[in-house]
Order: structure tokens, then sequence, then C-alpha cells
């Protein structure tokens, strides 16, 4: 999928759209998608790094990701089933980078 990895800052809270089309055949679509979040130990962060139900057009899906600890790499799992009975399973890393200035 692409992207293979997104950046974001642990105050978003930011829908991540994944471009699906390099990875389902062109007479396939999305029929349903599942995601979670994992940090580097293996945990699953989805109840509280993913904002509702991740959705999906055509062969985008879109989840929404939210919070994380800067600095952390964490690995969002997405497990999609299309129109012509393929499952698909793919990795994509979520960086949290911190803040160059701040006011704070």
């Amino acid at each position: 999928m692409i992207p293979f990895y997104w950046e974001k800052q642990a105050w978003e809270s930011i829908i991540l759209p994944f471009d699906g089309s390099n990875t389902i055949a062109t007479d396939d679509s999305i029929s349903s998608v599942a995601a979670k979040i994992y940090d580097s130990e293996g945990t699953d962060l989805s109840a509280t790094m993913i904002e509702g139900a991740p959705s999906y057009t055509a062969n985008t899906v879109q989840v929404q990701v939210k919070a994380g600890t800067a600095g952390a790499e964490y690995s969002l799992e997405l497990k999609i089933d299309t129109t012509n009975g393929e499952h698909i399973e793919d990795d994509l890393e979520v960086r949290v980078r911190a803040k160059k200035y701040t006011n704070e």
C-alpha cells in the first residue's frame, strides 16, 4: 500500500489515506477493512490511537489515527477483504515526531 509510512505529531488526530491500487487487482475492490495499531513492544493500542472505524472507497482505505508518544514508531495493521474473495494484510509505519519548537 502507498504510502509505506506516515508522520504525525502526538496532538494530531488525522485521517490517513492509504492507496491500495498497487495491491488490489484492477477488476477487484474493497468489501471490508479492519485496522489495529501496535507499539514497538507489540502492545495493541487501537483503543487509544484509532478513532472510530476505518472507511474505504474503491481501493483507498482511510484510518483516523490520534495521540501517540513523540519519537515513537507504531505499526498500523490493515486487513482488507475484497469483492473477489481475497484477504490482504499490510503493515504500515506511523511515526510520531516531536515538535521542533515550543512556546511552553
